[in-house]
């Protein structure tokens, strides 16, 4: 996909949800948004995304040692690792 840059100000666009650059803040084009169906399908794939992530995480916590419940109760109880 071809970089788009803000008609203002130079700045690489980096998301076409907002609406606005995030640089110098001038609403940008209506070329540049996503539309609906775009909009719709990048959802979906945000929430399959997120979901996918949470297995990982419940999976993760369900093998911790000594009953911890999460992966931050194992860091606050017994500190942080050295590197």
């Amino acid at each position: 996909m071809e970089e788009l840059h803000c008609p203002e100000c130079d700045a690489v666009i980096y998301t076409r949800r907002a609406g606005v650059c995030e640089s110098c803040g001038k609403a940008l084009p209506e070329s540049f948004l996503f539309d609906e169906h775009q909009t719709e399908i990048l959802n979906t794939e945000l929430d399959h995304a997120k979901a996918a992530l949470q297995k990982v995480a419940d999976e993760s916590d369900e093998n911790l040692p000594g009953g911890f419940s999460t992966e931050m109760e194992v860091i606050d109880r017994t500190g942080p690792t050295e590197p």
